[in-house]
């Protein structure tokens, strides 16, 4: 009798959640119905572990990032991640809206000058919008499907540092999991991970991040 077990069930899964979200973020709202989102699935031990390492690389340039690192961690624990990145984000949409604090003129002639941080603003802060807008559709599917997500900037970070979109100068990462429980919640300090070792070889439950 033809079987498919769970495991085999969420590897298939997971990635045919991960183009539905590409899907929804592309017919997400956005200013002037004009298509601004690209996006992809990163999936794979390599890949994973490339995207993970860039962001404990990342942790160390400034205090403010130490974060970075834990968020590798559960990068290491998700199935996938899916990227979403707005086209255009360095051109102004027009109608002097004053988001990213200057008048579209001025916009053009600050542009690149923002140094030594993260991103080398400013944005148009409607694409900006855009691109939270495809964000929360995108969620929205994955939390549908009951698949665990968590929309991180810190992966986005290092998913644009890596150039893993072709105009990926700003990215959001969302890393996602089919498991018992999910990996960007809760997530266990280091300083217990010996007395949760041990726990986890007593009892097989656990999650394998407290190993």
């Amino acid at each position: 009798m033809p079987k498919i077990y769970a495991n085999q069930a969420s590897k298939d899964t997971i990635l045919e959640v991960g183009k539905l979200m590409l899907s929804s973020a592309i017919t997400a709202p956005k200013a002037g119905g004009i298509g601004a989102i690209d996006g992809c699935i990163i999936y794979g031990e390599e890949e994973l572990l490339t995207l993970a390492q860039k962001m404990e690389e990342l942790s160390t340039e400034q205090s403010g990032w130490k974060f970075f690192k834990d968020d590798a961690r559960a990068v290491l624990e998700a199935d996938a991640v899916v990227l979403l990145g707005p086209r255009g984000f360095q051109e102004p949409v027009g109608g002097d809206c004053g988001l990213c604090g200057y008048t579209c003129d001025e916009f053009w002639k600050e542009t690149g000058k923002v140094k030594n941080t993260l991103y080398a603003g400013p944005y148009c802060g409607t694409r900006i919008f855009d691109l939270g807008f495809a964000i929360g559709s995108a969620c929205k599917v994955a939390s549908t499907f009951n698949v665990d997500n968590m929309p991180m900037f810190s992966v986005g970070t290092a998913a644009t540092r890596l150039r893993l979109l072709p105009q990926g100068g700003l990215i959001i990462g969302i890393p996602i999991s089919i498991t018992e429980k999910s990996p960007f919640h809760d997530r266990v300090p280091m300083s217990t991970k010996e007395l949760l070792l041990h726990t986890a070889r007593t009892f097989p439950m656990f999650r394998t991040q407290y190993g």
